[in-house]
């Protein structure tokens, strides 16, 4: 972020809570809540987004245009009109989404369909308001700057200029930024339409948008000749049905239960049904096979790659790891002449790996990348609303949960020979291992880290015999990079690789107060071990709530 030589300090500070500034996002509650037995207060309101704002657009220069919009959360029209008023404040454009019928006349719009306008528009920056897959108390900012994420220390350079005002003050009335509207969505939509031609063979498939925004990709589907039923698919804030997280358990168990009973009411010949879920700002995406299993995340990202990776001039290419992913995915990587390797967690983290590969490692441009939350990268911009190709577009990869789900339906669809081949057949081609879910133990903010650290010293002490041959970890252009095989990732909180074939991972969230873990093994005995080894480290801590890592260990037992 440049400097701008009229910003100068104020006394105009804001109380900002800096931990609402996290690794790659802001992300606050918008209500006072009970969080760990205690009373946690509102720290996300209009006045402090309006913060943000005046911050971010003091780093911009006088007469910018920026994009702010948001999905369905609670207090999200109030923190679009704070950021609105703080960018004005400091002489920068604002564009909103138009209201939307597809949302009964409400301006939702999709993360990765801002992500998309603000890359094809070349904007100078945007503002998605947005919780995510967090509870409903939640709502946050994911911010761009220029058309890259700001994250990192890049993003924790804003609490000093909010608390201490340091704001663009000499802003003539003439100069005061405008608002005006823009119906992204239609143009979003226009765009999909482009990059999907008709499938072979028409699908039925049932969208469960967990109440968040996922409906958008309903006209998609109908356009490529699919049946669809949709789920869940009112806007509300609430989340009365269950959480919109396509890699839960509890954010698929409604869809895998309608995905059954619908298959087993179908005439014989008939097209089975098949599911597809998307978090609350519909940035991730899962499914759900026709026998009504789960294809997780990361199995998906597994495919994802394998696809890319046919084409010949793909070949070769450096491709993310995820420390959160199976090893399903770093072993087709390889199988399909890629090479895999890990990196920080986070959306921000694989644009900015792309930037890296393209520009400083291999001099070559990465189409596609994945997260094992569901979070799966595409140079979407590639292509504009009238299916024109955008020249810069290719270079940018975007976490688009609508249009991954689309181009997943596009890769079983091209799968060779005359009939329909099932998500069931394309999966069964990729090895299975006893893979727990992904938990999360909640632990406050301020002693995650500490805990990570402590966790990371036994761990590595206690197996350092069983552990894989060890490859050192390397920084290339400010981001951690470390070979898919090393013993001991430390790219993001620790994971260990051990020599057969094993792996658990335990790392801090960059969104929330909770430690993320994880485990996986050839075999459920071998499973249950490790997670019972981690469970008894973390039970000398009172300050982390073991109830997640209980009942996974219970349901392997």
């Amino acid at each position: 972020m440049a400097k701008n030589p009229k910003a100068h300090a104020t006394t105009e500070g804001v109380d900002l809570d800096p931990t609402i500034v996290r690794g790659y996002d802001v992300r606050g509650y918008i209500r006072d809540v009970k969080k760990g037995g205690k009373e946690v207060k509102q720290n996300l309101t209009p006045e402090i987004a309006e913060a943000f704002g005046r911050a971010l657009g003091t780093m911009m220069k006088l007469g910018a245009t920026v994009a702010v919009t948001s999905d369905h959360r609670a207090l999200s029209p109030e923190l679009v009109a704070g950021l609105a008023r703080g960018f004005c404040r400091v002489g920068v454009n604002v564009l909103h989404n138009t209201a939307q019928p597809l949302y009964g006349g409400r301006p939702f719009l999709p993360t990765g369909a801002l992500s998309w306008f603000l890359i094809k528009s070349k904007l100078d920056g945007a503002v998605q308001v947005t919780g995510s897959h967090n509870p409903p108390e939640f709502n946050g900012l994911k911010i761009s700057v220029g058309l890259e994420a700001l994250f990192g220390d890049e993003l924790q350079k804003l609490v000093p200029l909010i608390r201490e005002g340091r704001f663009r003050t000499d802003v003539a009335p003439s100069e005061r930024g405008r608002t005006s509207e823009v119906d992204m969505l239609g143009q979003y939509l226009d765009m999909l339409r482009h990059s999907f031609a008709k499938l072979r063979h028409a699908r039925r498939v049932v969208v469960d948008s967990g109440n968040g925004i996922g409906r958008a990709i309903t006209p998609v589907l109908q356009a490529l000749g699919c049946e669809v039923v949709e789920m869940f698919a009112e806007p509300d804030a609430r989340f009365p049905n269950h959480l919109a997280d396509p890699s839960s358990e509890e954010g698929t168990g409604a869809l895998k239960e309608r995905i059954r009973t619908l298959n087993a009411k179908k005439k014989s010949g008939e097209t089975p049904w098949i599911g597809i879920a998307l978090d609350g700002d519909s940035d991730r995406s899962g499914v759900v096979d026709e026998n009504a299993a789960v294809v997780w995340p990361e199995r998906m990202a597994a495919i994802f790659y394998a696809d890319y990776l046919k084409a010949p001039q793909h070949r070769g290419h450096m491709l993310a790891l995820d420390v959160r992913a199976s090893n399903v995915v770093r072993d087709t990587v390889v199988k399909a002449g890629g090479r895999g390797v890990f990196i920080p967690a986070g959306y921000p983290s694989h644009r900015k790996f792309a930037s890296l590969v393209a520009h400083e490692i291999e001099k070559a441009a990465v189409g596609v990348s994945a997260e094992a939350s569901g979070h799966f990268f595409y140079p979407s911009a590639a292509l504009d609303e009238h299916g024109r190709p955008v020249a810069h577009g290719q270079r940018y990869l975007i976490d688009d949960g609508i249009y991954s789900a689309l181009r997943f339906l596009q890769i079983v669809d091209e799968q060779p020979g005359a009939k329909a081949a099932s998500v069931e057949q394309v999966m069964s081609a990729l090895p299975s291992y006893a893979t727990s879910n992904e938990l999360r133990l909640f632990v406050p903010d301020e002693v995650k880290a500490a805990v990570v650290d402590a966790i990371r010293d036994e761990l590595v002490t206690r197996y350092r015999t069983e552990l894989a041959e060890n490859a050192p970890m390397r920084v290339v252009g400010g981001m951690k990079i470390q070979d898919g095989y090393a013993a001991v990732v430390e790219v993001d909180g620790i994971r260990l690789q051990f020599k057969d074939g094993a792996w658990l991972v335990v790392r801090m969230s960059n969104t929330s107060p909770n430690l993320v873990i994880k485990f996986e093994a050839t075999k459920a005995a071998r499973l249950r071990e490790l997670m019972q080894a981690v469970r008894d480290l973390l039970a000398r801590r009172p300050e982390v709530e073991l109830d997640a890592l209980e009942e996974e260990i219970e349901r392997w037992a």
